[in-house]
């Protein structure tokens, strides 16, 4: 089965992050300042992180070739955003041999310094991929220590939900120096009767962690390499 834009959602609880899945399925794109609504009320984010989130949705991918800007840009304290929440959501209901492994290359949105940082997040889609981009300003020392990488013996896991278990190889990939720090991953999905490849990337300049998933049929390290360039082009256009 080849992967279309129809199948990616139904891959949702089972996907290396939920977060880019949950973001299919949220509100259509819409401004950066545009209020979010859901069912459960969310606590009123601090004057100071509104405007850092705000300042940092500049600097994500305003459009990716060939891609319709499915979702986004949404700024706010990255625990309160839809795609995060209903990650978070997504994720409480599947099952993980190897506890942490779910969330690699990716950081810990339950952490305190994650859940309240300012943030930022958009996502594009079309018949064979999508992008999602981040940006999450950190504390100096959580951006640090909290970089995202490969945990021992997260190169193999395996996710369930209900029938469906898959399981996830991943490996690293080396990508040039791009800002103070930069790790990424390509993983293989296997079990989902579908050709599934997942590619991240995470990136560190100052203390703003740039979070870039990439989903489709067929990702290698060119398209990585590629996505990363581009991304870290619009950064820098706003983290000095």
């Amino acid at each position: 089965m080849k992967l279309t834009y129809k199948t990616i959602p139904a891959l949702c609880l089972v996907t290396l992050t939920a977060t880019a899945c949950a973001a299919h399925n949220a509100a259509p794109a819409k401004p950066a300042n545009s209020p979010t609504t859901s069912a459960v009320a969310q606590p009123p984010v601090p004057p100071a992180v509104a405007k850092a989130a705000r300042a940092l949705g500049a600097g994500l991918l305003a459009s990716v070739d060939g891609m319709k800007k499915v979702y986004g840009p949404e700024s706010g304290a990255f625990g309160g955003l839809t795609a995060t929440r209903r990650g978070l959501e997504a994720m409480a209901k599947t099952k993980v041999d190897k506890p942490g492994c779910a969330t690699t290359g990716q950081l810990d949105a339950q952490a305190p310094a994650v859940r309240d940082a300012p943030a930022a997040v958009v996502s594009f889609m079309s018949k064979s991929r999508t992008i999602t981009e981040a940006l999450i300003e950190l504390p100096e020392k959580d951006a640090v220590k909290r970089f995202p990488g490969l945990q021992p013996g997260c190169e193999k896991y395996t996710l369930s939900s209900g029938d469906a278990k898959m399981t996830y190889t991943t490996r690293p990939v080396e990508l040039p120096r791009r800002g103070d720090r930069v790790s990424a991953f390509l993983t293989s999905v296997e079990g989902t009767g579908i050709d599934l490849k997942l590619g991240s990337v995470a990136l560190r300049r100052g203390n703003v962690v740039m979070s870039l998933l990439v989903v489709g049929s067929k990702v290698d390290r060119k398209d990585l390499l590629d996505q990363t360039d581009k991304a870290y082009a619009a950064l820098i256009k706003v983290v000095k």
